[in-house]
């Protein structure tokens, strides 16, 4: 699954796991990231993980079942991109003597 959202937000992964007849288990779940945190800090708190992103790119969150190590993960591939617009900067140069007359020709 992929996302996308601004550096300004959150992301919140809810997950379960399920039987064959679709009955919930109480596997406890396992889970890693491709950035190390250097995009998004993940915090778990059981079936639900929260990311909070630090800088602009790209985080892969992988939930696997220790219990169950046949079952294929669940992977949320995050893009995080800049927030929206909060100042406009510049500058300003002059340009000494672009606006001169030139001396006549003599």
């Amino acid at each position: 699954m992929s996302t996308a959202m601004t550096i300004d937000d959150t992301v919140t992964v809810t997950l379960a796991t399920d039987d064959d007849h679709g009955d919930p288990t109480s596997d406890t779940l396992s889970a890693s990231t491709s950035d190390n945190g250097s995009v998004m800090t993940w915090a778990s708190d059981g079936d639900v993980w929260t990311g909070t992103p630090v800088a602009e790119g790209e985080s892969v969150l992988t939930v696997s079942d220790p219990a169950a190590p046949d079952v294929a993960p669940f992977v949320a591939d995050v893009t995080v991109g800049p927030g929206a617009t909060s100042s406009i900067t510049g500058t300003v140069t002059v340009n000494t003597g672009a606006n001169a007359t030139p001396p006549a020709a003599g």
